[in-house]
């Protein structure tokens, strides 16, 4: 099943961000302390469709069944399975951007971890503002969770959409 997020996007910008996953992907494997304790279940990852891979072998679930917790439960288009799908985006320390409906493997990450945060703040923005222009969207609405890293590579995403005032942060 192709990526719902490709089809919201251009596919140069697409592509951009499968490359921005196997960019982050690589800096787990190369970093043992990604690989054993809490982050063991990154030592699985298979470089499937979800990095631009063939590999079919990984253990997929849709971004919103994979995440659990406070914040998926308490947005209403997650939670109740709203037509507003291609609305909602979740921002993911491995993947980026993702559409609730993208298949996910299992892994521990944050974004404050070093193979994430300094690689989607500088892919975000342009993602973003291809996904905005290229899906009328005009308000983004921003749920996240505490981590200050999250919020930083968020307003580093938004900031230049909300500057030419083409979108509303809500």
């Amino acid at each position: 099943m192709p990526d719902p997020l490709s089809r919201l996007v251009s596919e140069a910008t697409y592509s951009g961000i499968l490359e921005t996953r196997r960019k982050v992907l690589s800096g787990i494997r190369q970093d043992e302390r990604y690989l054993s304790g809490k982050y063991e279940k990154n030592g699985i990852l298979e470089p499937g469709p979800d990095f631009g891979g063939q590999s079919a072998s990984g253990l997929y679930l849709p971004a919103v069944q994979r995440y659990k917790g406070t914040l998926y439960s308490n947005v209403p288009a997650l939670s109740s399975r709203s037509n507003q799908d291609d609305q909602i985006l979740i921002l993911s320390a491995l993947y980026g951007p993702l559409h609730p409906l993208s298949r996910i493997q299992d892994y521990n990450l944050q974004m404050s971890d070093k193979p994430a945060y300094g690689t989607w703040k500088k892919c975000l923005p342009g993602f973003l503002w291809n996904y905005a222009l290229s899906n009328g969207i005009k308000e983004v609405p921003l749920f996240l969770g505490s981590s200050t890293y999250y919020l930083k590579a968020a307003q580093a995403a938004v900031g230049p959409l909300l500057k030419e005032k083409l979108i509303n942060c809500l």
